[in-house]
């Protein structure tokens, strides 16, 4: 099977002692393939069908499953419902689908795989950095100024970007920053929300920090607030969202996944229940500030009921999946994502079907691809909405440093999407 994609989910299927769960169906069937009883793998990876989990990379294993047990159609099948979700898997390179090369079935399904990795192109560089070792990874913007901001993960700061698009370091060098992930504009207290968190890969030349997020003045960088963690626990921040009530909000993909979020004793508090999640990531709010979405990359998209806390998931259409999702954000009633965790990366919108009687968006009208696979593209990361556009990291390179620490990386480049 892919291994890359064993990799990711991996991730999704941890074991817990619980009663047997999706993650435990899965993990039994891996012991299963590893033994060669593919018959065992299949039984179990239906079980985490069953128990309600719709990653590709299931439709994937089924497909190799199947395919070992001689039962080409079924193996084509999945093969077939996998093409269907619009992304692309190095299939010539699966082991456990040799016997099904020959195929024309198999051969016609690696067309509609070439043809769901054609590029589009229908954005454009909105902002262009010069740094070549500066990894960007969110974006924000000031509407009273007309300032961008970009964070770097690698330089460990946040650079501001005029109207006259003059690059400088905003806030950098700052004791209490290491490796900078997401960033927002809370524009009502002209403030900039900052999360941060050691990242060992890269952490070997600073002394580790506490994970947590950081809020600073507009006008001069100033420190006006800190949440860090003070247990023991690993704590992985990602995004940073201001809410309504002037809390704002971080997703933690470390520790089993969570939501935390500001508290008045200046700690931060966990949001969301344990098992919700397994790696939430981008997060953004409703029009009406109720809402909170939220994207677990393995998981798919969940709403938070802000008062009750109370979650709810918002199952995707027949034929699109929303894994691998990891900016969020809300424009004119849909959801807008950039979603690097699929082959190809694109950018979605993600329709909303209108509010029923329990007045929260619980179903999903429709999801559209609005880019895929532009030129520019080389691991999309977070953005912002602003200015009836998408601006958001085309190039992030994270995964390219990790592989090569000394790898030569391309300049970080924001394109801007018309929405």
């Amino acid at each position: 099977m892919w291994a890359g994609a064993v990799a990711a989910v991996m991730l999704l299927f941890a074991t817990s002692g619980r009663a047997a769960t999706a993650e435990d169906y899965f993990q039994a069937a891996r012991r299963a393939h590893d033994s060669q009883d593919y018959a065992d793998y299949v039984a179990n990876l239906q079980k985490v069908l069953e128990a309600g989990t719709r990653h590709p990379v299931i439709y994937l294993s089924l497909a190799g499953g199947y395919a070992q047990l001689g039962n080409r159609p079924e193996a084509l099948a999945w093969l077939d419902r996998y093409a269907a979700l619009g992304i692309a898997a190095p299939i010539e390179d699966d082991a456990d689908l040799q016997s099904l090369r020959s195929a024309p079935e198999f051969q016609a399904i690696r067309q509609r795989f070439r043809q769901n990795l054609r590029p589009t192109h229908h954005s454009k560089v909105g902002i262009q950095l010069t740094e070549t070792r500066f990894i960007a990874e969110g974006v924000a913007f000031d509407p009273a100024t007309g300032d961008f901001f970009v964070s770097s993960i690698l330089q460990k700061k946040v650079v501001r970007v005029d109207r006259r698009g003059k690059i400088e370091d905003f806030i950098a060098g700052r004791k209490e920053l290491g490796p900078v992930l997401g960033i927002s504009v809370d524009a009502r207290n002209h403030s900039l929300w900052v999360s941060t968190s050691t990242i060992s890969e890269i952490a070997a030349d600073t002394a580790p920090v506490a994970s947590g997020i950081y809020q600073y003045d507009l006008r001069d960088g100033a420190l006006l607030a800190g949440y860090a963690f003070a247990d023991s626990a690993p704590h992985q921040l990602g995004d940073v969202v201001p809410g309504p009530d002037g809390r704002a909000f971080t997703s933690d993909s470390a520790s089993g996944g969570s939501v935390y979020v500001t508290s008045s004793d200046g700690r931060l508090e966990e949001f969301t229940g344990s098992g919700l999640f397994r790696s939430p990531q981008g997060m953004c709010f409703s029009a009406d500030g109720r809402t909170l979405f939220v994207a677990d990359y393995v998981r798919g998209l969940f709403g938070i009921d802000v008062r009750s806390r109370q979650s709810f998931r918002l199952e995707p259409p027949p034929n699109t999946t929303l894994v691998g999702i990891d900016g969020l954000y809300a424009h004119a009633g849909a959801l807008i994502a950039t979603q690097n965790g699929v082959n190809p990366n694109r950018v979605l919108r993600i329709g909303l079907a209108p509010a029923g009687q329990d007045e929260f968006q619980r179903r999903i009208s429709d999801v559209r691809v609005l880019e895929s696979n532009h030129p520019r593209f080389h691991e999309i990361t977070l953005g912002v909405v602003a200015r009836n556009a998408l601006y958001y990291v085309a190039n992030g390179q994270f995964a390219s440093y990790l592989q090569d620490p000394l790898a030569v990386l391309e300049p970080p480049v924001i394109l801007e999407l018309p929405l």
